[in-house]
């Protein structure tokens, strides 16, 4: 019998926050910002696109992209993007996490309510990480939903694709009467096989072409997040308001806009528990975070050497330990559907920590 004496707390939950995927297939969170505090989105996970681009980045738009607050802020637990008019001259952001967070396959959801005004062009897609290397649209776009008020309750999705791209033809569409004044869970759930869009859980879109190839299919390598508002462009511009054959058809009395993003979160399928946290810590160290797999309806014991002691964290896949004086091993036991998984790291006291 091992001398080591374990606290045991098992942690019982029906996967609180943040909540669980809507498939039993993305079962496990991976990666996720809920926006919570004020400021400035964190830039472990965010950056940015600058400036005007080449073309109105492509589509002929008309704002500068800032990473200034007045465009682009956290705020009373939300994502703000805001699109400004000032001296004739729009300003707006667009967040990404290139070279920050990519995945491939998966589920992926925003929690969303979109920005208003004819003319504009809010949108939450992927782009492939091989646009660096490949170019657009050889790399490809996943298009999880974009909303042009020009069309009002209107939101579709697209897929871009050297098959089909520019005036692509791969979109499905549904109506959201209500897609600027309230919050929706916009999705995209991603397989080898196909790529299937949702709206508050209702499947409204499968891209899913009878032959896969680079032309085609360019979704076999990792795609990264973005979330910006353009304004005009060939997308969002109004015919009816346009001048001197310029995409800048825009409601004249319009001066700002904004989207708000209360979460964005990305699932995939569980293979392996998971256990991340210092090996080597002081005695008695404080505010110590521990991680395992983050899954749907689990049941979590954590297993800590005598001393520790949790102190946050008691209801979710994250504890924060106070430690004791001496060396010893964190250990997590999760059950789900029906099997149990067990992870153990050691831990080792040292005071010569740099």
């Amino acid at each position: 019998m091992r001398k080591f004496k374990y606290l045991a707390l098992t942690l019982c939950l029906a996967f609180g926050a943040p909540a669980v995927a809507q498939t039993s297939t993305f079962n496990e969170l991976v990666w996720n910002d809920e926006f919570e505090g004020d400021g400035a989105p964190n830039p472990a996970r965010w950056t940015y696109d600058l400036g005007t681009g080449e073309n109105g980045w492509g589509n002929r738009e008309l704002q500068h992209y800032t990473n200034q607050p007045a465009n682009v802020r956290m705020a009373n637990g939300n994502l703000v993007i805001e699109a400004i008019k000032q001296n004739g001259t729009w300003t707006s952001a667009r967040v990404k996490t290139q070279g920050k967070f990519s995945f491939t396959h998966g589920r992926v959801e925003f929690k969303a309510k979109m920005a208003p005004g004819v003319g504009t062009w809010p949108a939450l897609w992927m782009l492939g990480e091989s646009v660096s290397t490949k170019g657009w649209p050889a790399c490809g776009e996943i298009d999880v939903v974009e909303y042009i008020d020009r069309l009002p309750g209107k939101i579709q999705s697209a897929m871009h694709t050297p098959a089909s791209y520019g005036n692509t033809q791969n979109i499905g569409a549904t109506q959201v009467p209500d897609a600027t004044t309230a919050f929706h869970v916009y999705a995209a759930e991603w397989t080898p096989h196909d790529i299937k869009f949702f709206v508050d859980n209702t499947l409204y879109y499968t891209y899913a072409p009878a032959v896969k190839d680079a032309k085609t299919w360019p979704l076999n390598d990792n795609f990264f997040l973005i979330m910006n508002i353009a304004v005009g462009g060939n997308m969002g511009s109004e015919p009816t308001l346009e001048t001197n054959g310029q995409k800048n058809g825009v409601d004249p009395n319009l001066t700002s806009t904004r989207m708000e993003v209360d979460y964005v979160r990305v699932y995939q399928q569980f293979k392996d528990l998971t256990l991340t946290g210092p090996a080597v810590v002081r005695p008695a160290a404080q505010n110590l975070l521990f991680k395992t797999s983050r899954l749907a309806n689990a049941t979590y014991t954590w297993f800590l050497p005598k001393g520790a002691t949790i102190v946050r964290g008691h209801n979710t896949s994250e504890i924060v330990i106070n430690w004791g004086k001496s060396s010893g091993k964190v250990r997590v036991q999760v059950q789900h559907n029906g099997q149990t998984y067990t992870k153990t790291m050691d831990v080792k006291t040292g005071n010569g920590i740099g």
